[in-house]
C-alpha cells in the first residue's frame, strides 16, 4: 500500500463526540431548511391512508351503483390506495423494530 492510500484512509482531525442532548430531537428537515417532527410526518402519511381509503371507498360505490363511468381511473385509485396501505403497513412494522432494537440496548 503506498503512501498517498494510507493518507487517504488516516483521518487529519479526530471530533469529539457531541452530547446526547445535541443530538437532535427527532425531526426531518423539510425544503427550506425547516425542521418537522417525524411524528407529524408519520401522522400526515396516515391521514393520506385514510383519505386514499375513503376516495377509493366511494369510487367502489359509485361504480356498484352503476354512476362509476371512468373504470381506468377507477382502477388506478384502487391501486394507489393499495400501494398506500401497504407502505403504511411496512412503515409500522419497521417503525416498531426499531423501536424494539432501542429497547433492547444497554445503556
Amino acid at each position: 500500500m503506498s503512501a498517498d492510500m494510507v493518507r487517504l484512509f488516516v483521518p487529519r482531525e479526530i471530533s469529539p463526540i457531541r452530547p446526547i442532548d445535541h443530538i437532535g430531537t427527532g425531526s426531518l428537515s423539510a425544503p427550506g431548511g425547516t425542521q418537522v417532527p417525524f411524528a407529524d410526518v408519520l401522522g400526515q402519511a396516515m391521514r393520506d391512508v385514510v383519505e386514499t381509503q375513503k376516495s377509493t371507498a366511494q369510487d367502489a360505490y359509485d361504480l356498484v351503483m352503476g354512476t362509476g363511468d371512468d373504470l381506468h381511473n377507477i382502477m388506478i385509485r384502487n391501486a394507489m390506495e393499495t400501494a398506500a396501505v401497504e407502505t403504511a403497513v411496512e412503515l409500522t412494522s419497521r417503525v416498531v423494530s426499531v423501536y424494539k432494537e432501542i429497547m433492547q440496548m444497554q445503556i
